[in-house]
């Protein structure tokens, strides 16, 4: 069924549309490269974005993005294993989406994966409810919290670099404190972030890391270790998640399955396991 993949055309803008209503949250960073804040169809210059449309219905999307991305979106029907891959597009090096179909692209990638992360995927089922509990708990410890701004780089630099060490650089020796700046820089000029202080004294973030035209993709959730587990970081995301649910965008994100008390706070927040979420990182 391969000859079921073909280049996005403009008559598709509406079956587009409605796909990503209902599977956007399988993988936001596909939208993030096709649609501007505005809702504007506009596709980068170093992406390429197919549709896959057995019997006149659209079922997939794939697009190669910048800097190798491998990045589709599967209904539920289908994976790799229905379709295989458009035309000779192998030049990928990093393969990201949901977990099934992440796996079953990988048999076109033989030998040539470095390594695979799993994670859960989530996503938002519930809306939060304002709890003056929360709001007095607050003003009790003191905490306040507040969108930050390019202003706050180096306020947030020494969380940020806590949060990439614990969760995202997985060589310690590689981590680049002049990249990680230049990562935070960008993060808080085109993404939502918000900050929780402690009587001035930053303690923990969460923002967002990708937007698409539904759904918003939380990421780059830390609390400094000695304020966990005290329902900081609970506030912090349901605050952020409030915030995108008032500008029309649900939320998910992924989450290390291991990483069990994030997601007992993502649950409380309105959000629930959808399944498995995988990242392939190709030599």
């Amino acid at each position: 069924m391969k000859d079921c993949w073909h280049l996005f055309r403009a008559s598709e803008m509406a079956s587009l549309r409605e796909f990503l209503k209902r599977w956007e949250y399988r993988n936001v960073n596909l939208s993030r490269y096709f649609f501007t804040r505005k809702g504007l169809f506009k596709l980068l210059k170093t992406s390429v974005l197919y549709l896959c449309t057995p019997n006149e219905k659209l079922e997939a999307l794939l697009l190669k993005g910048p800097y190798g991305l491998f990045l589709p979106i599967f209904s539920e029907n289908y994976d790799f294993m229905d379709f295989g891959l458009p035309g000779d597009l192998y030049d990928f090096k990093t393969l990201m989406g949901a977990g099934n179909v992440i796996q079953s692209s990988e048999i076109n990638f033989i030998g040539r994966i470095k390594e695979s992360v799993n994670y859960r995927l989530m996503s938002q089922t519930r809306l939060i409810k304002d709890n003056e509990k929360d709001k007095e708990q607050l003003k009790r410890d003191g905490l306040t919290i507040r969108r930050a701004t390019v202003a706050d780089a180096q306020l947030l630099f020494p969380l940020q670099q806590a949060y990439e060490l614990e969760e995202v650089i997985m060589d310690p020796a590689t981590f680049s404190p002049l990249l990680c700046m230049e990562n935070l820089r960008k993060q808080l000029k085109n993404e939502i972030i918000f900050l929780a202080e402690m009587y001035g004294v930053p303690i923990a973030k969460a923002g967002t890391n990708a937007r698409g035209l539904y759904y918003a993709q939380l990421g780059g959730i830390y609390t400094i270790p000695a304020h966990r587990s005290k329902g900081f970081s609970q506030v912090l995301v349901q605050h952020l998640i409030k915030e995108l649910n008032r500008l029309n965008l649900s939320t998910c994100l992924f989450v290390k399955p291991e990483n069990t008390p994030a997601i007992s706070v993502y649950k409380k927040c309105g959000m629930d396991d959808i399944g498995d979420f995988r990242i392939s990182y190709l030599f």
